[in-house]
């Protein structure tokens, strides 16, 4: 079997790789511009060649979790597969998100095929790759991504669509509150982020008790202040944490003094509401999917197989904090046990490398024949797996030879079998057509009164029929 292209299509960053490697590219899913080369663009992995990363803005092809700037991901999917991967002619498996729009699914599906000339294209999101990969019967997908997170809860590798929450925070959402909250208090980085964004993942962690740090960070030589060195790209090409109180040689360093920040932005994660969104956290979002909604006899499974995926999980103490919090709301008939896979951001393609090997893979993927058959609108049948490639040529095939199904036969043969239920001979066949000729006499004297009328009821008939 040839290796197929992977592409874990996230907001933030796509994952991109053959099935064959070990590990996938990690490359930004955007278009960059700095303010002092306005006319240079640097598409996905480019950045890596700008030396000035201050007042990076960024053009993103993906807006409230949802691909909507299709130039922008054009260009950036030319840029990974013409001088990464050559795409022409293999077969690819993309990630999408949760509940994707049809006219989104079919727009790649188009682009892929048109485009990049693939061989066959498959469509999964990335929860569904990571259930699949963990080879249990029953578990919940927590996905916190960069536009939001998701409880997904599965069965028997089949997700439980009814049953599926959406928290509205992710990386995006905690990135923006540490740029405005360290505006507001300190120093002006509202143009910064790509810095902030860093900031956050190095100087971020999970409160494990939120009100308690809370009183510790008004003390004096507390041990949650620290310190962030923010980069000048000269001598400091990324920024670092440092303890409180380390003299510096370099006396340009810009320095943001952070405290309570460290823990209060993930917080969002578990109190969205601290940030006036009227909804539930991760935690209490995961005790409502599967103890309210999911069906009593998995219950116990599924909060004994909670998988962590996404970039926001890697928080120091998150499965910690979301595991106990978790037991404190669950019934305590129920074992709770949260884990964490190897990596959490390549989690989904890392799924999609082992799905690909699978001959539920080779049930699913949609070839350019298939394509070119049914269209694109018929691919998203296939994309949700509800329905093969095989299963759908057999369709059309039953459309072609003129079969009926607006079920009017139907209806007619269960008449008959009624009457012939009720054991009514010739005789009572005989006494019906009787009342049928009687009634069409008297239906024909209403339609002679009615064209007397004026003939509107010929009208309403003929927009009936």
């Amino acid at each position: 079997m040839k290796p197929v292209v992977v592409l874990d299509n996230g907001a933030h960053t796509l994952k991109v790789g053959l099935s064959t490697d070990a590990h996938p590219k990690v490359i930004p899913n955007c278009i960059m511009k700095v303010k002092n080369e306005r006319r240079r663009a640097f598409v996905g992995a480019q950045i890596d060649a700008c030396k000035d990363l201050s007042g990076l803005f960024y053009i993103l092809a993906f807006e409230k979790g949802y691909l909507v700037n299709w130039e922008v991901q054009k260009t950036i999917w030319e840029s990974v597969f013409t001088q990464d991967l050559e795409l022409e002619g293999k077969e690819i498996l993309i990630t999408t998100p949760m509940f994707n729009f049809t006219s989104v699914n079919e727009g790649i599906q188009e682009m892929m095929f048109e485009e990049f000339q693939v061989s066959a294209l498959t469509l999964r999101p990335g929860p569904d790759l990571s259930a699949w990969k963990s080879h249990l019967d029953c578990c919940v997908i927590i996905d916190c991504g960069f536009s939001f997170s998701h409880i997904i809860p599965y069965f028997m590798g089949e997700r439980i669509e009814n049953c599926v929450r959406r928290v509205d925070v992710g990386g995006k959402v905690l990135t923006n509150y540490l740029t405005e909250i360290v505006s507001y208090r300190q120093l002006n980085v509202m143009d910064e982020g790509y810095v902030i964004n860093q900031m956050k993942e190095d100087v971020s962690f999970v409160s494990l008790d939120f009100t308690k740090d809370m009183k510790a960070c008004a003390t004096k030589n507390n041990k949650i202040a620290r310190e962030y060195v923010l980069p000048d790209f000269l001598n400091i090409k990324r920024g670092f944490m440092r303890e409180c109180g380390i003299a510096s040689e370099n006396s340009n360093e810009q320095v943001v003094h952070l405290m309570n920040e460290r823990f209060s932005v993930p917080e969002l994660l578990f109190s969205p509401g601290n940030v006036g969104l009227d909804q539930m956290g991760v935690a209490e979002a995961t005790v409502e999917v599967i103890q309210k909604l999911c069906p009593e006899n998995l219950r116990f499974s599924l909060f004994s197989n909670i998988i962590l995926t996404g970039g926001c999980v890697k928080f120091r103490n998150f499965a910690k904090r979301l595991e106990r919090d978790i037991r404190s709301m669950a019934c305590d008939l129920y074992d709770v046990k949260v884990t964490m896979t190897d990596d959490p951001i390549t989690a989904h393609w890392s799924g999609g490398a082992a799905f690909v090997k699978s001959k539920e893979y080779a049930a699913r993927k949609m070839t350019r024949e298939d394509y070119e058959e049914l269209g694109p609108s018929r691919i998203v049948q296939l994309a949700s797996g509800s329905i093969s490639p095989k299963n759908m040529r057999s369709d059309e095939d039953d459309l072609d030879d003129g079969e009926d199904f607006d079920g009017v036969d139907l209806v007619e043969e269960d008449d008959n079998e009624e009457m012939e239920d009720d054991g009514e001979g010739d005789e009572g066949l005989e006494e019906d057509d009787e009342e049928v000729d009687a009634e069409d006499v008297q239906g024909e004297d209403d339609d002679d009164e009615d064209e007397d009328q004026g003939g509107d009821d010929e009208e309403d008939d003929i927009d009936f029929d």
